[in-house]
């Protein structure tokens, strides 16, 4: 069997069959990043879960109004809304560590945490909602199912999961919110890009302490805007970029790198960071990109979904290898425009 339909059976057949290394591999890096960032193996544990209950309930909703789900739309939406929603986790939690350094009252410090959280994280999601709510009148299937979807897992993630059920959780845990084995502690690098940081004092409180590591919170939110510019890039660009270059795996190749690389130089130059910075992170895209498209066409890997699974894992890891480099440009400039 040829033709069109064949074609979209194949690709169909090929993205759900990757569908198990997309979700291994988001959830294995979020949780590798909260953990060092919160110094938690729970916390980072139950971020994770309670970001599958948003996208699931995506896709339930997904499934009740479309019946039919195109075949790029769950990995999409996973990408996003576990990029938006460890923004929104690290948010919460970076207030309520701070609270609990303070006190050493998990109660305490999650009642303020909370309190002084719940509206830019609303008013945030608030704003996501409404811009992916206009993706559902372009009248295209697969745009419309990835605003729907997006909205309303940013919608579950921001009231239900992220101000009731992780207070909640959390209030059970208790101390075991914090723990962290001693092996594990001697391991985890201690991230701190920035010396000298200080907070203002809490009248209520004596002696609070300044937040463990404020760069690396930041950079990790540059991070995740960095991936969903990426993702962006990839929804609207790429369907033409396909239509301007033609068929075929190769081009396919190209035309996700490129798609993903101009929203990224725009978003970076939008920022403003410097053409040296923006070049830096254009070449960690597309130099992956140029090598995928070597080993696939020189016949030294011969399974195309391998090949563009490890592009985007290689993008991803030289994107925060770029950051991690560098973090006075990201951190700097995160810090002066947020």
């Amino acid at each position: 069997m040829g033709g069109t339909t064949a074609t979209q059976e194949d690709f169909r057949s090929t993205v759900s069959g990757s569908m198990w290394k997309i979700v291994l591999f988001v959830l294995g890096l979020s949780f590798v990043l909260l953990l060092i960032l919160l110094r938690s193996v729970i916390l980072p544990l139950k971020a994770v879960v309670m970001n599958l209950l948003s996208v699931g309930a995506a896709y339930g909703v997904l499934t009740l109004a479309f019946g039919e789900i195109e075949a790029v739309t769950p990995p999409l939406i996973l990408a996003i809304v576990f990029g938006l929603s460890m923004d929104y986790e690290v948010f919460l939690l970076s207030r309520i560590r701070e609270r609990y350094d303070a006190t050493g009252d998990t109660r305490e410090a999650v009642a303020e945490g909370l309190a002084s959280s719940a509206r830019t994280i609303s008013s945030a999601a608030l704003i996501m909602v409404a811009v992916f709510m206009i993706f559902v009148g372009t009248g295209l299937p697969s745009v419309q199912q990835i605003g729907l979807g997006a909205a309303v897992a940013i919608a579950v993630d921001a009231t239900i999961v992220r101000l009731a059920l992780v207070p909640a959780a959390m209030q059970l845990l208790g101390r075991w919110n914090w723990w962290l084995p001693r092996p594990l502690a001697r391991i985890l690098p201690e991230v701190n890009f920035e010396a000298g940081v200080e907070i203002a004092p809490d009248p209520r409180l004596a002696a609070p302490k300044p937040p463990r590591h404020p760069a690396a919170r930041q950079l990790l939110r540059h991070y995740a805007e960095m991936v969903i510019a990426m993702v962006a890039g990839m929804v609207v660009l790429g369907p033409p970029l396909g239509m301007l270059l033609g068929d075929g795996q190769t081009l396919m190749l190209l035309n996700m790198g490129f798609s993903m690389t101009i929203p990224m130089v725009a978003w970076m130059r939008l920022r403003g960071h410097g053409w040296k910075a923006s070049a830096e992170m254009a070449a960690s895209m597309i130099l992956p990109t140029l090598a995928a498209i070597v080993v696939f066409g020189a016949g030294l890997v011969e399974d195309f979904d391998a090949v563009l699974i490890a592009e985007h894992v290689v993008m991803l890891a030289a994107m925060l290898a770029v950051m991690v480099a560098r973090p006075a440009e990201y951190v700097h400039h995160h810090h002066a425009h947020a």
